[in-house]
């Protein structure tokens, strides 16, 4: 299996998919009011629990998936693949009574069109997901990124069209539409059948118990700052901090790009039984995002300024606290090669221990943040300083897990790590803020811009390659101690 291709394969795919995805929410931007744009992150928010009603099935999915590829267990995929699918069969049954015992109570505050709609999105996001899972699991990414790109462009072209004339109902009917064309096309040549096997299902609910909790946990991690503003019902800020979002997202997307591959080939390696492999594959992979979200950061502090300027004026105000708030993206981007191989050790349990405790913290840092200053800024410092500490803290549980190290060793190491990671990004920083204050030839904002751009990163090489060589010689340092498998 060829890792360089696939990486390309799948960040081609994702880039590609993301770049009318992004355009997407821009047009959503455009076309709604600021009271409603704060009415359609509130939704968001809610949206994104539809993934999680798989009860951790589809999390043991994810994991035990390329465990039994690298395992060649050829029995144990089909028996996976036809229980899973029969599973989310039974989820979307269950998904739309569910709906319409909610609507019974809650029909009088909201319209039908939309709670329909809405109702319909969570459904094709069962398959949507499983399916995507199921190609990644497969290392069929040439597919699985075909179906991405068909999904955003769908969803692009139809907001284009109906977001002018329906508005938020204009929305959800472009998502629909968009998700159910895309699960039509990945279910080409998918030989799947209903099989469920009740045996097999509570192994998969033992497998998925802690990856579930895990996921829950990050994902109530990640959603405090917009939780907790949701709490305090200001629209307006709402729409301001998920346009904030929108923009920091596609830094995000595009390391997401790189990081899905490596988590399965990562995967592999420890289903396979080469520990040490997987270890130092997750530092190399964690640096590649690295470096990747930097380039991304600063090419916001050239062009970030001009492109909010002259599109979307409203929101200029948003334009320092999106600058905390992507070096808070940093530290969250980096980290994320990390989860899979904590969790393909059967370690999720720290992980989740980890997520609680950065949701409490988090939250009663946002509460007091709003409670003393409802300002973008004290919000986006906030949010920074709490990745700050979330990405310390799991460094420092991953050196744990792979090294028999004492706590000021391993501190030591973490440091090493900090300084591996964060030069590149702080001499891009500087660099930029140089080259938009010095280098100005001409009246052309776009020219003067490409011009600041192949200067920072020509000059930035240099740290670039002093950062990798360090990178291979702390990786090369690191001792490894002997871990049992993975258990599948």
């Amino acid at each position: 299996m060829n890792i360089k291709k696939n990486i390309l394969i799948s960040f081609m795919g994702d880039f590609l998919s993301k770049i009318p995805l992004y355009l997407s929410e821009l047009i959503i931007i455009q076309g709604l009011s600021t009271v409603n744009y704060g009415l359609w992150s509130s939704y968001q928010i809610f949206f994104r629990f539809f993934p999680y009603f798989h009860f951790g099935a589809l999390s043991a999915y994810n994991k035990l998936g390329p465990l039994h590829y690298g395992a060649n267990r050829n029995e144990e995929i089909t028996k996976l693949n036809n229980t899973v699918f029969s599973l989310i069969q039974f989820i979307s049954l269950v998904l739309l009574v569910t709906a319409g015992l909610v609507y019974v109570f809650i029909g009088r505050y909201i319209s039908p069109t939309q709670y329909l709609l809405f109702a319909l999105c969570g459904l094709c996001v069962q398959y949507y997901v499983f399916y995507q899972a199921k190609l990644k699991n497969e290392a069929s990414y040439v597919k699985l990124s075909l179906g991405l790109m068909i999904n955003s462009l769908t969803y692009m072209i139809l907001l284009y069209f109906l977001v002018p004339y329906l508005q938020l109902s204009g929305v959800f009917v472009s998502l629909v539409l968009a998700y159910f064309i895309s699960i039509i096309y990945y279910c080409l040549k998918q030989s799947l059948s209903f099989d469920f096997d009740v045996t097999y299902f509570k192994q998969l609910l033992s497998q998925g118990f802690a990856p579930f909790v895990f996921t829950i946990t990050h994902f109530i991690y990640q959603m405090t700052d917009r939780l907790v503003l949701l709490l305090f019902g200001n629209l307006i800020l709402m729409a301001h901090y998920g346009f904030i979002y929108t923009i920091c997202q596609l830094v995000i997307l595009m390391t997401n790009a790189i990081d899905k591959v490596f988590s399965t080939f990562l995967l592999r390696k420890i289903g396979a039984g080469r520990h040490e492999d997987a270890g130092k594959l997750s530092m190399i992979s964690c640096w590649i995002v690295a470096m990747a979200t930097s380039l991304c950061i600063a090419g916001f502090f050239l062009l970030g300024d001009k492109f909010v300027m002259h599109l979307f004026s409203d929101y200029s105000d948003t334009i320092q606290p999106i600058k905390y708030t992507l070096i808070g993206v940093f530290f969250f981007a980096s980290i994320q090669p990390f989860f899979s191989y904590i969790i393909g050790i059967n370690s999720e349990k720290v992980l989740i221990a980890l997520h609680i405790t950065m949701s409490l913290l988090s939250s009663c840092i946002y509460y007091i943040v709003f409670l003393v200053q409802q300002t973008l800024i004290s919000v986006s410092v906030a949010y920074m300083v709490i990745q700050m500490i979330y990405f310390c803290s799991l460094i420092f549980i991953f050196l744990r897990k792979i090294q028999g190290k004492t706590i000021i060793e391993t501190l030591m190491d973490l440091l090493r790590i900090l300084v591996v990671l964060l030069s590149p990004l702080l001499v891009m920083i500087s660099l930029s803020g140089l080259a938009v204050k010095y280098i100005e030839f001409t009246q052309w904002i776009f020219l003067n811009a490409t011009i600041q751009t192949m200067a920072v990163v020509i000059l930035s090489l240099p740290m670039y390659w002093f950062s990798y060589t360090l990178l291979i010689k702390l990786n090369n340092r690191l001792v490894y101690k002997q871990l049992s498998e993975a258990t599948v």
